[in-house]
């Protein structure tokens, strides 16, 4: 079923929301799908430190197992940056994040449909980069 309203009645900002008609979608971990195909999904970590983009970039690794007939078919590590965009210094961590969040469920949308999908490894922004520290004395002479 098609619902092009959030849980709030508000459209939300990735588009349009896929639901199904018997259910929620979700299965105890434990319990056999059949030959149902089961994504899934673990996150593993959040960089998202308050403060918007003034405190530096966000992101987001999640881990995705692809389940066919009760054994994993695929497995993918995905890790998603974000600096919050053109509008990042006027944006908060959890706006951020949410980027971070919709680029995932793309690439995850992809990899289950094409079995040849790779997902990229996402470098960390320049502005994750800690400045590098000045350690021989020449390089200290001169910056005095």
């Amino acid at each position: 079923m098609l619902d092009e309203t959030g849980p709030r009645g508000d459209i939300p900002r990735n588009g349009l929301n896929w639901r199904k008609e018997t259910g929620d979608g979700t299965i105890a971990s434990q319990t056999d799908a059949g030959d149902a195909k089961i994504l899934r999904l673990q996150i593993t970590h959040v960089l998202g430190i308050g403060g918007g983009a003034w405190t530096g970039p966000k992101a987001t690794t999640v881990s995705a197992d692809l389940i066919e007939n009760g054994k994993v078919a695929r497995h993918a590590k995905i890790n998603r940056w974000s600096v919050g965009g053109v509008w990042g210094a006027f944006k908060g961590s959890c706006s951020i994040l949410d980027r971070t969040a919709i680029v995932i469920s793309k690439d995850l949308g992809r990899w289950v449909r094409d079995p040849s999908y790779q997902i990229k490894e996402e470098a960390p922004p320049n502005e994750a980069s800690a400045p590098t520290a000045q350690t021989d004395a020449a390089s200290s002479a001169t910056a005095e």
